[in-house]
């Protein structure tokens, strides 16, 4: 089935009901882009993909029942050229909802989209949801904020924990007074390394876009960005992986222990790549959104409460 292309322009025209908050307090302009939703599902099972961001937006998706206090920024992969807002997005944040999380699914900007932060666009929209579900800790009872990202979604993921401190933009409005540490990450088959042993070629084609001449510029490596101040980081990836090679995990896990970072490493047999959750009926992985949600409960209690300032658990 050849998949459906039709425009948007907010995640309002894919979830009518939801609650849709755009990111920045000013609408961004790039005329090069037409923002499209690709379809690759159905109606009774969307699968969408979503190319040409130009408003970054994150829909909230509350907690089934009681909530647990904690919020999850979600970032779904795509090869920083698109979101799989579908598959890793709003599946991630239905299963976590359901156990009492308060999701939200964040469809970021891309690096190579001529944006005018350049490669810092994506981090700069990781960053901001952060801030956001910080700023509406009170209102939606949150104690802590962490973070989940698949694939390239993964990579700016373990970037935010390791890089939440830099200063990609100036402030906006008070939001950015707020620290964009997330207090816990999780990296789900996530690209890590710059390496060209061990790294996708497409995604580092997206990344270093502005930096054409240094495609594999090692300064897009999470794993030499790991300091002392990262969070504790959980990760899972397949060792039949053939799109990101299970090294990437590898490699940040060695650097988590290095800076002394507590970390959580699932590395399983078969998952291949994208599974989500759609995608691994009848495999072991399949327990992994369990396994993440057993490691988070334990970080909390073992972590004080976050404060939403610098530190954390």
């Amino acid at each position: 089935m050849t998949p459906e292309t039709t425009p948007y322009s907010s995640l309002q025209q894919l979830l009518p009901d939801a609650r849709i908050i755009p990111l920045w307090p000013e609408a961004h302009s790039n005329t090069r882009l037409t923002p499209q939703i690709i379809e690759r599902g159905n109606a009774q099972l969307p699968d969408r993909l979503l190319t040409g961001t130009i408003i970054p937006e994150m829909v909230l998706v509350p907690p089934a029942g009681p909530g647990n206090g904690i919020g999850v920024v979600i970032l779904p992969g795509g090869g920083y050229t698109r979101t799989a807002f579908d598959k890793e997005g709003m599946d991630t944040a239905n299963t976590l909802a359901a156990a009492g999380f308060t999701c939200a699914v964040v469809n970021y900007r891309m690096p190579g989209d001529g944006h005018p932060l350049g490669n810092a666009t994506p981090l700069a929209d990781a960053q901001r949801a952060v801030r956001l579900l910080r700023a509406r800790s009170r209102a939606l009872s949150l104690e802590h904020v962490m973070v989940v990202g698949f694939s390239a979604g993964g990579h700016l993921a373990g970037w935010l924990a390791a890089r939440w401190d830099r200063v990609c933009d100036m402030p906006q409005d008070d939001t950015d007074t707020l620290s964009a540490r997330p207090d816990l990450a999780a990296l789900i088959y996530p690209v890590i390394s710059m390496d060209e042993n061990i790294s996708p070629w497409g995604t580092l084609q997206q990344l270093p876009a502005s930096i054409a001449s240094q495609a594999l510029n090692p300064a897009f490596s999470v794993e030499t960005m790991v300091n002392s101040h990262t969070p504790p980081c959980f990760l899972v990836h397949a060792t039949d992986d053939p799109t990101v090679p299970v090294a990437n995990s590898l490699v940040m896990w060695q650097a988590l222990n290095a800076q002394g970072v507590a970390a959580d490493m699932h590395i399983v047999a078969q998952g291949g790549h994208g599974f989500g959750i759609r995608k691994t009926a009848g495999l072991p992985v399949a327990d992994w959104p369990q396994w993440l949600i057993k490691w988070i409960e334990f970080r909390i209690n073992k972590g004080e409460k976050s404060t939403g300032k610098d530190g954390g658990l």
